[in-house]
């Protein structure tokens, strides 16, 4: 018996009705698979489209945590979120010395140093008061 021009010479003791349930499952099993590869496909770009995203972010936000292309400065706004305080109180807080700052022309910046040193003094400030 021949089919598609394949020789099909193994399974000439199969009935019909075997070689259609064979083919049923063959067939099932190739689309298990290929659902498979696709969902693990895409969880792998999709991770990697995150740690691109997360990187990015990281590098124009000015955030990132050492590394040599590490900027110096800060944005007000980069220092706002590694404080947790909104634009308009870490702009008050600057204008009134609470966080360092550097000022070019009308450009501000906070010095990233000078925020790493102010926050480990305030976090060895709150452990000798435990």
């Amino acid at each position: 018996m021949e089919r598609s021009g394949i020789s099909r010479t193994g399974d000439d003791h199969l009935t019909e009705d075997q070689r259609q349930q064979l083919e049923d499952a063959l067939t099932v099993l190739v689309r298990m698979s290929t659902k498979a590869v696709l969902r693990e496909r895409s969880l792998l770009e999709t991770s990697q489209h995150r740690e691109c995203r997360d990187s990015v972010l990281r590098t124009c936000q000015g955030t990132t945590a050492g590394g040599p292309d590490e900027p110096s400065t800060l944005s007000v706004e980069a220092a706002a979120k590694i404080l947790g305080l909104s634009r308009a109180s870490a702009y008050l807080a600057v204008h009134t010395g609470q966080i360092p700052r550097i000022t070019f022309g009308r450009r501000i910046v906070v010095p990233r140093a000078a925020l790493d040193r102010m926050l480990s003094e305030a976090d060895n400030h709150s452990s000798d008061h435990r």
